[in-house]
């Protein structure tokens, strides 16, 4: 039963995803012979583990079905059908018009732009410009046939000649007028209508193939047991990594920056500090320039840093009985893998942060492992507490993590209760101890409250887009902040950047005054419960870089820079940093490299957080369920890391989950091995 259910949703779904141009007779010949095939060759595949003995096969299938469906949420397989976009030039005009002119001038579908070969001409049309036009002898047609995922974008150009179309996505119609007095472009949007019951069938089969899938892996690793074989010395894993970024390192040398890299850097050498960047960081990087003033030195600590944590790592889980088999196929692909080398030379707070967070997490594994009485050494606290601090200190929102890890302690181990808060009280007034004096020895100039607001900010402007009224009051109150008009004009659903960095926006009437900001908030909030579907729709566009796999249309994934950057501000650029590569020649390869895991059909695979988020979540559940609960306790620093980012994210890019993609690689090598608990001496 099972193995011809399967065979059927394979079916379904290779063809409705792979063919979807076939006839419906024939997609319904295709699904019944590829059945009958695999059929077969899923007996022949599962006789392998339908005795393989777990603890509950019910519960792993209803995980499996979680997962499943969990996967196709984060990466959504759009209905594949052929649509017919049709634009017709009627051969009628405005009565001000001087012509029935119609210009196409750009037809993109989803994020790809049609070629003009692409189009099927009907009628008396003409190419001027490189684009088609019709002037005469009208009514004049324009098709194209073809897969259409989400939306169709036909820009038309409006002048005091034009005149009349209509457009059509199949039984989808807009009449346009395309009039103006003046030269400008008017852009016509269309999404395909969706079948509700053939999506939902379509669903239904790959959520079965995806489950099945996970359960066989699920079960086949329940099954592997590791063994240690010691053939590899510790130290490679901390060699191999640092010897391939170092390829890096003098490829992109003295390290790649950002605008932000380049502002700390002028924090660093002018001691001017704003609290944009954490003060700790950028002392810690002014003290590491004492040794050598250059980009170089901090691109190196932090190339160290991630390789000593690393092999720190890996020593642990051989220790814990992991086999080389996993150790070394883990440490290759983390050590090649071009986020990694990319990541690890980019000047950025995110960097050490994350690092510090992957660390916490292993040293929670070594709490779990002695089921708490780790924590009893003095030597134990010592180092757990220095991590914390380093947690707190790296990054703002580090306090989430610190506060969630510290619940989690409390929760998990409260027969050491006393430990943990000596630790956590320790760690916290360290933080406050070094926080505060710094802060009034070097006039720190506070954050803005702005930067701590990207979410309300940003589903303020999707609600004045999509056209939400606001009082009359209200209005005035964001007029104050950003002329209303503004508002929907500058909105992007992925980034608060257009919003906040533009000279109409006040940013710092927040600071100035309180009362605006309070106003601010309780109009957003107000809003967000009046128009909820707006409100969760505004938060999913926004946060999309942690929970989407696939690049959605119309966005980008910020991953790294390819160099030092020019900012364009005088302030920054004095410092005249360039990249000067010792190794020009490979610095094109990688870059090559690069360019090409970044194209949008592979970005989800090498570049976007939610495939190594998802990736957790499988291992992470296949850990749990060979050890205890319990263990769940190592993915508190990413998990209230992540939570921390769903309320104040303002931008799509890769370095606010590095943490996540770090710990991946943790997940993936204990869902290999059952622990063995023990307690430490006393």
């Amino acid at each position: 039963m099972f193995t011809t259910i399967l065979s059927g949703a394979l079916s379904i779904s290779l063809i409705f995803h792979f063919a979807p141009s076939l006839t419906v007779v024939t997609k319904l010949v295709a699904i019944a012979a590829l059945s009958l095939i695999f059929k077969y060759l899923f007996t022949r595949i599962f006789s392998s583990i339908k005795n393989v003995e777990v603890k509950d096969k019910l519960k792993l299938l209803a995980a499996s079905a979680v997962l499943g469906i969990l996967f196709l949420m984060m990466f959504p397989f759009h209905l594949s059908e052929i649509q017919t976009i049709s634009i017709e030039a009627l051969g009628s005009k405005n009565a001000n018009s001087k012509g029935s002119e119609v210009w196409v001038r750009q037809l993109q579908v989803d994020d790809r732009i049609v070629a003009l070969e692409e189009m099927q001409l009907l009628g008396d049309w003409e190419i001027k410009n490189g684009v088609p036009v019709s002037y005469k002898n009208q009514p004049s047609q324009l098709i194209w046939k073809g897969i259409v995922r989400d939306e169709v974008k036909i820009t038309l150009v409006k002048h005091p000649y034009s005149g009349q179309a209509k457009i059509s996505l199949n039984d989808k119609i807009n009449n346009v007028d395309l009039y103006s007095e003046t030269d400008q472009l008017a852009i016509e949007s269309l999404q395909p209508k969706t079948n509700v019951i053939l999506s939902a069938i379509v669903f239904l089969a790959d959520a079965i193939v995806l489950a099945s899938l996970i359960f066989c892996t699920i079960a086949r690793l329940l099954r592997y047991e590791s063994k240690n074989q010691e053939y590899v010395r510790d130290y490679s894993f901390f060699i191999i990594p640092l010897s391939v970024w170092m390829v890096y390192f003098l490829s992109f040398y003295p390290g790649l920056m950002s605008g932000d890299s380049i502002d700390q850097w002028r924090q660093i050498s002018t001691l001017e500090l704003y609290d944009a960047h954490p003060v700790f960081h950028t002392l810690l990087n002014w003290l590491l320039t004492r040794l050598w003033f250059s980009p170089a030195i901090i691109a190196l600590s932090q190339m160290l840093f991630l390789s000593l944590i690393f092999a720190y790592s890996m020593k642990v889980f051989r220790r814990m009985g992991v086999s080389n088999k996993i150790l070394i196929p883990v440490l290759i692909i983390f050590s090649i893998m071009p986020l990694s080398g990319m990541m690890v030379n980019s000047l950025w707070k995110d960097i050490p942060y994350s690092i510090s967070l992957l660390w916490l997490t292993i040293l929670l594994l070594l709490v779990y492992q002695t089921n708490g009485a780790w924590l009893e050494k003095r030597k134990n606290q010592l180092l757990i507490g220095f991590v914390l601090v380093l947690v707190l200190m790296f990054r703002h929102n580090g306090l989430i993590a610190f506060f969630g890890v510290s619940l989690g302690l409390f929760l998990f181990y409260r027969r050491y209760w006393r430990q943990v808060a000596v630790v956590v009280v320790a760690s916290f007034s360290i933080f406050l101890i070094i926080k505060i004096p710094l802060y009034n020895s070097f006039q720190v100039k506070p954050v803005p409250s702005v930067l701590t607001l990207s979410v309300p900010i940003n589903q303020m402007g999707a609600f004045l887009y999509n056209g939400i009224e606001l009082d009359d009051s209200d209005k005035e109150v964001v007029n104050k902040i950003m002329p209303l008009e503004l508002w929907s004009k500058n909105f992007n659903p992925y980034i608060v950047d257009p919003l906040i960095y533009n000279k109409q926006f006040d940013m710092v009437i927040f600071d100035s005054d309180k009362s605006i900001r309070n106003k601010f908030l309780l109009i957003w909030l107000k809003t967000a419960i009046q128009h909820p579907k707006q409100a969760i729709s505004a938060w999913l566009y926004q946060t999309s870089i942690i929970w989407r796999m696939d690049q959605p249309i119309n966005s980008s994934t910020y991953t790294t820079e390819q160099g030092i950057v020019k900012t364009g501000s005088p302030i920054l650029d004095r410092y005249n940093l360039q990249t000067k590569s010792f190794i020009p020649e490979i610095k094109a390869k990688i870059i090559s490299i690069v360019d090409f895991t970044q194209k949008p059909s592979f970005i989800w695979l090498f570049w976007r957080p939610a495939i190594f988020l998802f990736i957790t979540f499988l291992f992470g559940f296949i850990m749990i369920y060979r050890n205890h609960w319990k263990l769940s306790i190592i993915a508190f620093p990413t998990m209230f890391n992540m939570f921390g980012l769903t309320i104040s994210i303002p931008a799509q890019q890769v370095r606010y989950m590095y943490p996540s993609i770090l710990v991946t690689f943790i997940f993936v090598v204990l869902a290999f091995i059952t622990l063995k608990r023990k307690e430490v001496p006393r």
